[in-house]
């Protein structure tokens, strides 16, 4: 059952404690339960998914043992007949009877047995010790904070609520900038952190221990895979892990782009089901960023159920206005906006669960800019370390920032700061972030006015660059922005989303297959999975560039939404902010006026960036 869940260190009344019920109802409309004693207090908000009846309702108690599990546990009954098997028995249908009695049999190696997704905590009574767990991946978020003892929760929003008080934490809101959401396992809050992909938490007594208990990258972690025939046994894995996923007593839908993902989801599961899969796509008024006719051709050749929409700009604003209601930190992804309007479109259409392709692109290399990135790279790599560090410092003495932070011109500002930065990247990890990035280390300095010196981001450094960058991904982006997007849009509409694609048999066979497998020699990306999605379709299908699922911001900001500019980036509001440099945001207004009279772009995304913090800042900081 994916739910919302909270605990935190201390007892109140019970009129108390049920105040806090309505702040993420919207994670589990189906039943509010809480337990406490005089230590801890614990809520649970239950999305029924797994055994519908109130048997099934959190917080669950076996013994010394009392389980907040958000999640779903999708080989739960083969774990069952292994734990009956010991002498135990079971009341419910439920993968939460299973976790708790597995846990209550095999102590913490009982993590290792599952296939799911999961973010839980585990209470000893006696013992007075809590464990938090989140997934291998972190398809299922988990937020805690040691601020007045133990406190977590599933949404950062329910911490807010148990402090007295939070400050932004500058490091943070430097990430932000650069890169559009706070990666690692950092928060927008200093007293607020992220429990990481693979990580357990174990607080006794105001002692905490964080370990990691599953890495993709370390190799004993692993399963025994065979690589005879390495497309033939990713196939078998996908199946299963695809089917796997489709596991619940409530209807399952899948969201449908047309493109090779989401196709080979809906594919290969289409081909091992009797049954018509449910199928959604949102589309939109602009045609370069719509591609609901691929989605169409795909559904129409499996004979899914398909139901599609199209995002209009007057959705968008609907959808616009209330972006800080569904999210909850700052994050500037512009596709959380159609992520919402189809999570709605899909429980509108009496769909509880929808899968959904992320992750693929991560693991087998999908991305254009990895290829891009490469290049860039060997083309540096033909200059020494000392005169690509010497020619860095030699622009930054000739272009001085004050000098680039003026140019409106061809948006010299922001191509003169990367290749700066660029120039004097120590390594492939430090490239990759400076290139992926929307504004230099410079530029953010610039733009907030407490500065602070930049975080190393720690990833694994073995492999090709290419591979390098693929880690970085799978380490940052896909767990801090894409899978927060899908937790958060989904549960907001009170549906469950999930990732087969992160099953972690997946994840890891994709770790012992060669580059050349995932980018091939003509450099196309994903190159097994298509040969597995062209057994079933004709490559023509497919033969297009990727589009994502951004929606056209720059057109619709250029016809509608100036206002929220002239609104929220107005001298007065600024100066309320504490935290950006009104100058700076002012030129790059000038700028971004500058360039649309001329037609151009170059500077909406990083004004985005700016407008979206405001508004996160106004409705989340009051």
């Amino acid at each position: 059952m994916v739910c919302g869940i909270a605990g935190f260190e201390r007892h109140l009344a019970e009129s108390d404690l049920r105040k806090f019920e309505p702040v993420l109802k919207h994670r589990g409309p189906d039943y509010t339960g809480y337990y406490q004693d005089e230590e801890f207090s614990f809520i649970h908000w239950r999305l029924a998914i797994i055994d519908l009846s109130d048997n099934a309702n959190q917080p669950y108690c076996f013994e010394n043992l009392v389980l907040l599990f958000n999640g779903e546990l999708f080989n739960y009954r083969e774990v069952s007949e292994e734990l009956k098997q010991y002498g135990y028995e079971f009341v419910t249908n439920s993968d939460t009877e299973v976790l708790i009695k597995a846990f209550h049999c095999w102590k913490t190696e009982a993590i290792k047995k599952f296939i799911g997704m999961f973010s839980f905590s585990l209470y000893d009574t006696h013992s007075k010790e809590i464990f938090l767990y989140r997934d291998r991946v972190g398809v299922k978020p988990l937020y805690f904070s040691l601020k007045r003892g133990l406190s977590f929760a599933s949404e950062l929003r329910m911490l807010k609520c148990l402090l007295p008080t939070v400050s932004i934490d500058n490091v943070a809101l430097h990430q932000y900038f650069r890169f559009g959401y706070v990666p690692g396992d950092r928060t927008i809050f200093s007293e607020i952190k992220k429990l990481r992909p693979g990580q357990f938490l174990k607080y006794h007594k105001g002692v905490t221990e964080i370990r990691t208990w599953w890495s993709p990258f370390n190799a004993d972690s692993r399963g025994a895979y065979q690589l005879d025939n390495p497309q033939e046994e990713l196939e078998k894995l996908l199946v299963s892990a695809f089917k796997y996923r489709m596991v619940a007593d409530v209807p399952v839908g899948i969201f449908l782009s047309g493109g090779i993902d989401s196709s080979l989801l809906a594919t290969l599961l289409q081909h091992h089901s009797s049954q018509k899969i449910q199928t959604f796509t949102i589309g939109f008024d602009d045609e370069k960023f719509d591609e609901t006719k691929y989605a169409k051709q795909v559904a129409q050749r499996l004979n899914t159920q398909h139901v599609d929409l199209r995002l209009g700009i007057r959705q968008a604003e609907d959808l616009f206005n209330g972006f800080y209601d569904v999210y909850d930190e700052p994050f500037s992804d512009t596709s959380g906006i159609p992520m919402a309007l189809v999570s709605q479109l899909a429980k509108a259409n009496g769909v509880k669960v929808v899968l959904s392709a992320d992750g693929a692109d991560e693991l087998f290399g999908g991305y254009a800019h990895y290829i891009r990135i490469n290049r860039w790279i060997n083309l540096f790599n033909t200059w020494p370390a000392w005169m690509r560090k010497l020619s860095g410092k030699a622009l930054k003495g000739f272009v001085p920032p004050w000098v680039r932070s003026n140019l409106s011109m061809l948006n010299l500002e922001h191509r003169i700061s990367r290749l700066e930065e660029l120039l004097q990247s120590p390594d492939a990890i430090s490239f990759y972030e400076s290139a992926i990035s929307n504004q230099s280390q410079g530029s953010v300095d610039r733009l907030i006015k407490n500065r602070i010196v930049p975080v190393s981001m720690m990833v694994n450094t073995q492999g090709y660059d290419q591979e390098k960058m693929m880690n970085w991904d799978l380490q940052y982006y896909l767990p801090d922005d894409l899978l927060m997007k899908v937790d958060r849009a989904t549960m907001y509409s009170s549906i469950e989303g999930r990732e087969p694609f992160l099953d972690h048999r997946v994840v890891e066979f994709s770790k012992l297959l060669p580059l050349s497998s995932k980018i091939d020699a003509t450099n196309t990306g994903k190159a097994i999975l298509r040969k597995i999605l062209y057994k079933y379709h004709p490559a023509e299908l497919f033969d297009r560039p990727k589009q994502g699922f951004s929606i056209p911001i720059f057109n619709w900001f250029n016809k509608r939404l100036d206002e929220y500019f002239r609104v929220y980036l107005s001298k007065e509001a600024l100066s309320k902010t504490e935290v950006l440099d009104s100058d700076t945001v002012q030129t790059e207004m000038r700028k971004y006026l500058y360039y649309k009279q001329r037609g151009k772009d170059y500077n909406i995304e990083k004004m985005w960036r700016i407008l979206s913090f405001m508004m996160w800042k106004e409705r989340w900081m009051k």
